[in-house]
């Protein structure tokens, strides 16, 4: 076996003993954290998630190396609902992080599968982690992204992972609603 049999079949069974080998050359490494750590507001644009909520927003109170505390709210029947969360980043799979409420209501993993260059906007896929381990998936965008166009490829990618209905939950008054 020449060197460069040999670098490759020690390259791929280093990666098959980590499973959890990143390619470069076959894709992106999302981060989670460097798309939450704006101090803009992130909404979910759309869900592939049955609700009849609007407006939900995330907006950050601080973030660290490993986490970051946020209020997610947003509007349910006409009555606003507030809630205090914790995203944990996973120190491993950067596009990773779950999160949690204090009082234990909510145990989620919220993943990046895309993401625009400019951070402006990321299709995220969600799993419940009680329960059920359904995949759901949001299309979230920064505030500022909310008077722009979304880039078209992330529209792409959310629409190929939402393959049902899609559930629009951002509408321009939510940025003036109290």
């Amino acid at each position: 076996m020449d060197e460069k049999q040999l670098f490759v079949a020690l390259l791929l069974a280093a990666c098959v003993a980590r499973l959890e080998c990143k390619w470069p050359f076959l894709g992106t490494d999302w981060n989670m954290r460097e798309f939450v750590k704006t101090p803009e507001p992130i909404w979910t644009y759309s869900t592939s998630q049955a609700t009849d909520i609007i407006c939900k927003k995330d907006s950050k109170l601080f973030v660290t190396l490993q986490s970051i505390v946020f209020f997610r709210s947003y509007y349910h029947k006409k009555r606003k609902l507030i809630f205090r969360l914790q995203g944990e980043f996973d120190p491993r799979r950067k596009a990773r992080m779950t999160i949690f409420a204090r009082d234990g209501t909510l145990n989620q993993t919220e993943e990046i599968i895309y993401m625009s260059r400019k951070l402006t906007s990321a299709v995220v896929q969600v799993t419940l982690n009680f329960g059920s381990y359904a995949k759901l998936y949001d299309l979230r965008v920064r505030n500022s992204t909310t008077r722009e166009h979304i880039e078209p490829k992330c529209l792409d990618v959310f629409r190929s992972r939402a393959v049902r209905k899609i559930y629009v939950l951002y509408q321009n008054r939510c940025q003036y609603l109290p």
